[in-house]
């Protein structure tokens, strides 16, 4: 078992496969309950409880990700289709059992949101294995790792030198998963621009690694850093055949990819989508239109009636001249942003949490993106975000990514009102509401993101509308976003349904954005390997802005602005068909108690 330190709200059960396992606390009291005896809603809390321990035991990189640690850290899953097939039988059992309580009654509203997340989940799962295989198209092992890995590095949850021996043991497992990973592709054609990503990948996780045996070297026992240089040494060893592997698929590799209009409508249809496929194409066209026509005149006022090629170098020329300096305007906006929601009273914010922006720590820095922000898990005690902010030095290098609008704009986006008090609040909600994002690998759909993404791209909206993304230059940057946002979503609805090639696309982007064919060519490919995540940006915003409009012309005088960012604040995790319906609950319930 791994040595991390145990958490005073957490029980110790055994379970069947014989290994030691966290059970969350009862959010109600146990009863024992004679199976005589009519179900009540007790047996909810007994259920869910009982099948998360086994679904983390199925998935320990997810455990760590979501906070639970102890023995999960020192563990990687079963790298091949027994872990999709143990998961989707896990998920069939469970529905079973809930059938049981449902026909039962006496279930609370909460209890019955839980268990159609449930229902939402067991569809979208098997979706994957009946209908779109992505378990046998897409070669990435080492994401899922990767981010378990890193989650145990930047969280705080216990000393580093008792985090290093868990990542350690961890280490050691990869040659097995590694393996067992390659069994699952035996006679199947993968797919050429996901494998080449995958070779990527596994060219970069030496790096990774040498960068946790650095700081074992340094933060380690002594013990623990002889085990770290072994099992790191085998599994660098272990990763060469694995590149060999992936160079060897990549000469039978397919460039097919698509599920298809059939399939693409039923998946939309699962996740409560109110569009087929050619009205979220005819939704992002008119909005891209419209996008076009406004950071046109803008253009017009920024730079003097030139392109919009001249507005957008104004406003990135206004940029900061070191890494140092973006982290620190970061930290300043990110506190403006929340003083500022606190002044308007625009959304309640919780005690307890706060961001904590900082530079990549330089052994890092290869192993992320320009930014990347790391949420509070469900299950971990801290709730604060960890922001981590890299990118090349220089002015003339950093004011496409860093520029003064990007930064003021992207801390509304992640932190204040957006992602990070989402978080928070969202994590005082039931854990099953966050069931799609805990069981959530790359062979698998991405959750139901359009809640979350919806959120915090309403939020850049709401506050420039407030004021606080004011100027002019603010808004065309943000247009460009918008722009972006909507070629997403024609690009992901026109790949999936076949109606259209990654060339294709590419051009569009580039042309409509006016970033460069390479960013266009990235952000294209990248997000054909999560069907329903590309469109998530702007169909989100829309629906969130539509139910705005519908409650405030059903209640008038009733409505609750606050109210209403309290409510999809706190239900952020639910796909937003079970949003909505929570959403509307909540703000008729307030309207009848006078809350505001």
């Amino acid at each position: 078992m791994s040595p991390l330190i145990l958490l005073q709200d957490q029980e110790l059960v055994e379970e069947e496969t014989g290994l030691a396992f966290l059970s969350p606390k009862r959010q109600c009291i146990q009863a024992v309950i004679r199976r005589d005896v009519r179900m009540t809603s007790e047996d909810v809390c007994d259920l869910n409880d009982r099948m998360l321990l086994r679904l983390l035991s199925i998935n320990p990189d997810c455990a760590t990700v979501f906070g639970r640690h102890d023995p999960y850290d020192a563990h990687l899953p079963h790298g091949g289709f027994k872990r999709i097939r143990d998961n989707l039988d896990l998920l069939d059992e469970w529905g079973k059992e809930a059938d049981e309580i449902v026909s039962a009654g006496n279930l609370s509203k909460e209890e019955g949101v839980s268990l159609r997340v449930l229902d939402y989940t067991r569809k979208t799962y098997r979706f994957v294995v009946d209908d779109y295989p992505l378990w046998r198209m897409q070669p990435d092992a080492l994401e899922n790792v990767a981010t378990a890995m890193l989650m145990t590095l930047v969280r705080d949850y216990a000393p580093l030198a008792l985090r290093l021996e868990s990542m350690s043991a961890r280490i050691g497992e990869l040659p097995r998963y590694l393996g067992q990973f390659r069994e699952r592709f035996d006679g199947a054609r993968t797919v050429r621009m996901w494998t080449e990503a995958a070779l990527q990948s596994c060219n970069a996780f030496p790096g990774f690694l040498d960068t946790v045996q650095s700081l074992s070297s340094s933060k380690g026992s002594s013990t623990s850093q002889s085990d770290m240089i072994r099992n790191i040494a085998v599994a660098k060893d272990e990763l060469r055949t694995h590149e060999a592997w992936l160079l060897k698929i990549l000469d039978s590799s397919t460039d097919k990819f698509a599920m298809g209009r059939k399939s693409y409508t039923k998946l939309m249809s699962m996740r409560g989508i109110p569009y087929n496929p050619d009205e979220l194409v005819g939704l992002a066209t008119r909005y891209l239109e419209y996008f076009k026509a406004q950071r046109a005149s803008l253009a017009l006022k920024i730079s003097g009636g030139k392109a919009p090629e001249d507005a957008r170098n104004a406003v990135e020329c206004e940029s900061p001249a070191s890494i140092e300096e973006v982290v620190e305007r970061t930290k300043v906006v990110v506190e403006k942003a929340r003083d500022f929601v606190l002044a308007r009273d625009l959304v309640t914010i919780p005690g307890g949490s706060k961001v904590l922006v900082m530079k990549a720590p330089e052994i890092l820095e290869g192993s992320l993106s320009s930014a990347a922000t790391y949420l509070p898990a469900v299950f971990e005690r801290s709730q604060d975000t960890v922001f981590l902010i890299s990118g090349a030095e220089g002015k003339e290098r950093l004011k496409g990514i860093w520029n003064y609008s990007a930064i003021d704009s992207t801390a509304v986006h992640e932190a204040y009102p957006g992602h990070h008090l989402q978080g928070v609040k969202s994590n005082k909600k039931p854990w099953m509401h966050q069931l799609p994002h805990i069981i959530y690998s790359p062979e698998t759909l991405s959750p139901p993101y359009e809640s979350q993404e919806g959120w915090a791209t309403y939020c850049e909206s709401m506050m420039h509308d407030k004021g606080f993304l004011g100027s002019d230059k603010h808004a065309f940057g943000s247009l460009d976003y918008f722009i972006g946002n909507a070629c997403r979503m024609i690009s992901e609805v026109k790949l999936a349904c076949e109606e259209a090639t990654i060339e294709e696309m590419v051009d569009m982007t580039a042309r409509e954005t006016g970033c460069s064919r390479a960013i266009a060519e990235q952000g294209v490919k990248s997000f054909t390997r999560m069907p329903g995540y590309g469109m998530c940006y702007l169909s989100g915003w829309h629906l969130v802005n539509a139910l705005k409009n519908d409650l405030r012309n059903e209640m008038g005088q009733r409505f609750s602005e606050k109210r209403f960012h309290d409510l999809i604040a706190e239900n952020g995790n639910l796909p937003f068909y079970l949003l909505e319906s929570e959403v509307r609950f909540g703000m008729a319930a307030g309207a009848t108690d006078g809350s505001r």
